[in-house]
């Protein structure tokens, strides 16, 4: 049933990219930097958690196709955008999923995206799970390796979830780690979630790998995140997610919004 929906949500118009900020710490403001989520109406106009499609379309092995939708779609916002004489400059962050990262023809598929006249490579940065990224590791690296030669950049995200390994750090080429939020969250109530973060934060800035906070939610985890030197932020206090038509412009809606032809399930 919720296969369905996904198809005639594609065909009607119904799924929408938005962007929720994530915020520089040091208070530079040079880049503005947003992450991308893909969200669904169903028919009367309701949001569908992102839960339910989402999942569908993993168990259905959809999210190839998915995640192809929306790299077009914010690839070709992000060349509109950048096209503006008077165009801040903007780096979006994208999700892929496991599905993605082990299939080749998705890898060629990618290739040609950011290889296409113009395209913003350098101003793209995919964001892969840790679960996802250690579960074939070698083949992760390797479809990293092969991305960031183009220009891209690479966030492993929810880290401290999983496998948690800071072998994996040096394996794979990445720019920014993100810290998972069940410890930001009562990073102020609980001094193991502190220490852990203070260990990650430690061991990143020796790599260089710059940081990014999720879940700062309230004023108390946003000062105790900036004393233990994290680079970035996201959430609701420093940004809730909002349509990326808007946040572009509406000379940017047909990019932002789908297109039925662009995702062949």
């Amino acid at each position: 049933q919720m296969i369905g929906s996904v198809r005639s949500a594609v065909e009607e118009g119904r799924l929408t990219l938005f962007a929720q900020p994530v915020v520089r710490l040091d208070g530079d403001s040079s880049l503005s930097y947003h992450e991308i989520l893909v969200r669904m109406l169903d028919e009367n106009g309701y949001p569908v958690e992102p839960e339910e499609f989402l999942g569908a379309a993993e168990r259905y092995q959809l999210m190839k196709e998915l995640d192809e939708w929306v790299v077009t779609n914010a690839v070709r916002a992000l060349k509109q955008h950048q096209d503006r004489p008077d165009a801040e400059p903007l780096r979006l962050a994208i999700n892929l999923s496991g599905q993605s990262i082990d299939n080749e023809q998705f890898l060629d598929f990618l290739k040609t995206e950011l290889t296409q006249p113009d395209a913003p490579a350098e101003r793209i940065c995919f964001e892969v799970t840790e679960s996802i990224a250690v579960q074939n590791a070698e083949q992760a690296r390797a479809f990293m390796e092969e991305i960031a030669i183009l220009g891209a950049e690479f966030a492993l995200d929810d880290f401290g979830k999983g496998q948690s390994s800071f072998t994996y750090l040096k394996m794979f080429p990445i720019r920014k780690l993100k810290i998972d939020g069940s410890f930001v969250a009562d990073i102020t109530e609980s001094k193991v979630s502190r220490a852990m973060v203070k260990a990650i934060v430690d061991i990143a800035r020796v790599m260089e790998i710059e940081t990014v906070a999720e879940f700062v939610q309230d004023e108390a985890v946003l000062e105790a995140i900036r004393e233990i030197g994290i680079d970035w932020a996201q959430g609701y206090l420093v940004g809730a997610p909002v349509e990326l038509a808007d946040l572009l412009g509406p000379q940017n809606q047909k990019y932002a919004r789908t297109n039925s032809s662009q995702l062949p399930i």
